[in-house]
């Protein structure tokens, strides 16, 4: 998925004006939840989340949703993670 196609979609889905998010090489964040859904496009590195119904790992160009209050775990790798973010409230 390309950017435009990735906003298009956010707008179509409700989702807020998406923001952009920087994580660190080899960061971790152990199991947490949102109370927000969200919708990320990555746009350089990779980001992993992992749910109790599966991990997921994600490139630049990969378009990600997660449902509000899912508990999840997530992490980087070597190069960190630029994303864009959607989020909306449920």
């Amino acid at each position: 998925m390309d950017e435009a196609a990735y906003r298009a979609k956010l707008a179509a889905e409700g989702y807020a004006e998406p923001v952009l998010v920087e994580i660190p090489p080899n960061t971790f964040v152990d199991t947490h939840v949102h109370d927000f859904s969200s919708c990320i496009f990555l746009l350089a590195g990779e980001i992993t989340v992992e749910t109790a119904e599966k991990t997921t790992t994600c490139g630049p160009g990969d378009v990600r949703a997660q449902r509000r209050d899912v508990p999840h775990k997530e992490w980087t790798g070597p190069e960190g993670a630029k994303l864009w973010s959607g989020r909306k409230s449920d």
